[in-house]
């Protein structure tokens, strides 16, 4: 009887033995895949930013040659509304600054 016990008793250090070292490796596997999604919303959020710099790029150009109708007034045409933006971007700020007092 001691024989079958002591039996026993290696099965389940053995099967407790398995399942650490499962535990572990799953551990590992998680804090991987947690490290994989943080630079994956690192990449997408960076990727969101380029885009919308792009579409503020098409946008300028677009408004920029429909002011135009010559190289000459395309070109002034781009100052202004690189000056409009600039007006625009400065009193969004002076917005933001107001809106914290």
């Amino acid at each position: 009887m001691e024989a079958s016990f002591s039996k026993e008793l290696q099965a389940l250090s053995d099967l407790i033995e398995l399942l650490a070292a499962q535990r572990d490796e799953a551990a590992v596997k998680l804090t991987q895949a947690l490290e994989e999604v943080a630079d994956l919303k690192a990449q997408l959020k960076k990727t969101q930013e380029e885009l919308h710099q792009k579409t503020l790029d098409v946008e300028f150009l677009t408004l920029s040659h429909k002011l135009a109708e010559t190289p000459q007034s395309l070109a002034e045409a781009r100052a202004t509304v690189r000056r409009l933006k600039a007006g625009v971007d400065k009193a969004i700020a002076l917005l933001r600054d107001d809106a914290t007092i």
